[in-house]
């Protein structure tokens, strides 16, 4: 993630040193399935991305991920769709989008 904002001065800008720690935050939690704790940290990092036209692959695949384990498949339907509008080659995001798509298939058979 360097010089993303390409501060003048070598310097890291504000929204730079967010972004890092947001996506570092968002990997820690992650990387302990605390998906609870997890998900703020990827949100913030996908507003930074957003509000500064900035792309990282797999930021929406991990909310959605993230949102499926907290059990809102339904968002996580969203955000992996998202994923794929932007990454369209990302093979995982498409096996997830499967096993979403089941579980949501499933819960609304259980609720006939």
């Amino acid at each position: 993630m360097d010089n993303l904002f390409f501060e003048e001065k070598g310097e890291k800008l504000p929204e730079e040193v967010s972004l890092e720690n947001a996506v570092q935050k968002a990997i820690f939690f992650f990387e302990k399935r605390d998906f609870a704790n997890s998900l703020p940290y990827i949100v913030d990092a996908i507003e930074i991305c957003e509000k500064f036209g900035i792309g990282i692959p797999n930021l929406y695949l991990m909310r959605a991920y993230a949102e499926f384990e907290i059990g809102e498949p339904e968002k996580a339907l969203v955000s992996i769709d998202k994923e794929i509008t932007n990454y369209p080659f990302n093979s995982r995001a498409f096996e997830i989008k499967e096993q979403i798509q089941f579980a949501l298939e499933k819960k609304r058979l259980n609720n006939i």
